[in-house]
């Protein structure tokens, strides 16, 4: 059964919106200032909606994570730009690391000594909760591989 995480990063979202806000703020700077100061109300109200429904499909577009993963395969996809998909097979073992950026991820090696990430906290999960999970996807796909 296949499993579907798709958790929304406010941080993401929230990058996305402001993306969008500043070139709007921007533009208010070469408005005149009578009709500035008169609708200066209206003007945030109008920027406000307009990043929060453009950034929102801008953090769709290109920052939400997906993960997905069932027995024999799991695909990581950023957006609707990039996907990637692996096997379980492919990986021998695995370990809970920090990112660079001080983020928990659980991280699998394959047999010839390269290493992936899944970002775990990115996706708002909980690293030792998912870890035996994986371990027994791992496990389960080496026994099947010798078979």
């Amino acid at each position: 059964m296949e499993q579907v995480v798709q958790r929304v990063s406010y941080t993401g979202l929230l990058k996305a919106c402001f993306i969008v806000f500043l070139p709007q703020l921007a533009l208010t700077f070469f408005a005149p200032s009578e009709f500035v100061i008169q609708y200066r109300f209206v003007i945030v109200a109008v920027n406000l909606i307009v990043s929060g429904a453009l950034g929102w499909k801008l953090y769709k577009h290109y920052y939400h994570l997906v993960f997905t993963y069932d027995e024999d395969k799991f695909s990581l996809r950023k957006g609707t730009v990039e996907e990637r998909s692996y096997s379980w097979a492919d990986f021998e073992k695995l370990s809970i690391a920090s990112s660079d950026y001080g983020e928990f991820v659980i991280r699998l090696y394959t047999r010839d000594g390269g290493k992936m990430d899944i970002p775990v906290e990115k996706l708002k999960l909980d690293p030792f909760t998912l870890r035996p999970e994986v371990n027994r996807l791992l496990a389960r796909a080496s026994q099947a591989s010798m078979r």
